[in-house]
């Protein structure tokens, strides 16, 4: 069970610091240009 936690979460994270990344490189904005607020 620890091996394939390893695997799964600590082992992706390692390679994103070490080459810079972050998670959320990749997130694209659900509302990417601006509006006006409607209440």
């Amino acid at each position: 069970a620890d091996l394939r936690w390893a695997g799964q979460h600590l082992a992706p994270w390692i390679k994103r610091r070490l080459t810079g990344r972050s998670s959320g490189d990749t997130v694209v904005a659900k509302r990417p240009t601006l509006g006006p607020i409607v209440d």
